[in-house]
């Protein structure tokens, strides 16, 4: 076989086997940070919603109110020193399956996953800087674990009482187990300032 038949014959496995190697490359590349923001950012997320919750919990009257279900927000702040997650929702993720269709799961009801949401802006539970709840309730505490990684942020009131040795009603500990070695910083005042400049201050909530 001549040179230049060999080289026909062998440069298309030559050249897909480099594109591969390539692909394989890039592949493994880890993922780019956020570059920090100028000025804080406020992220919104869609985490679920209570389609029928008995009003009467909050002191209305079915027929006092024009809309009753209940939305599940949870909130993002990007600041140039670092990122807040406050509350996690009310489905864990891993309830979802691969077709993305919607989860109904015991009072709740969610049509997209939180980790999904971050992805769309550019940002992973591992790029979280800190983590609070509002409080320990169930609806605000599904994803917990997805930010064991990061700093928790969190009064002893409630620090104490989710790791009770009998937890508190309308909790679900499975949700936030990997938060006891997570590093924490227990909230002793009123209020926090997250990042030290007076712009992300958290209030601390006691149930």
């Amino acid at each position: 076989m001549t040179k230049s038949k060999f080289f026909r014959k062998t440069f298309p496995l030559l050249l897909v086997a480099v594109m591969i190697l390539v692909a394989g490359v890039v592949s493994a590349a880890p993922p780019q940070k956020p570059k920090p923001p100028k000025t804080t950012r406020l992220y919104i997320f869609d985490c679920g919603l209570i389609p029928a919750i008995d009003v009467g919990l909050f002191n209305f009257k079915k027929e006092d109110l024009a809309e009753t279900r209940m939305v599940v927000p949870c909130f993002l702040v990007v600041h140039p020193k670092g990122t807040l997650m406050w509350d996690v929702g009310a489905i864990p993720d891993s309830a979802f399956t691969a077709d993305g269709a919607p989860v109904s799961k015991d009072i709740f009801y969610a049509t997209k996953t939180l980790a999904s949401q971050m992805a769309a802006i550019g940002y992973a539970p591992s790029d979280i800087t800190f983590m609070a709840l509002s409080h320990y309730h169930r609806d605000h505490i599904a994803n917990a674990n997805l930010f064991a990684g990061s700093t928790w942020l969190v009064s002893k009131v409630e620090h104490d009482a989710m790791f009770a040795d009998k937890p508190p009603e309308r909790v679900d500990p499975k949700a936030y187990t990997d938060l006891k070695n997570s590093k924490t910083v227990i909230l002793t005042k009123d209020e926090y300032d997250v990042f030290g400049d007076g712009r992300a201050t958290l209030p601390v909530i006691k149930c």
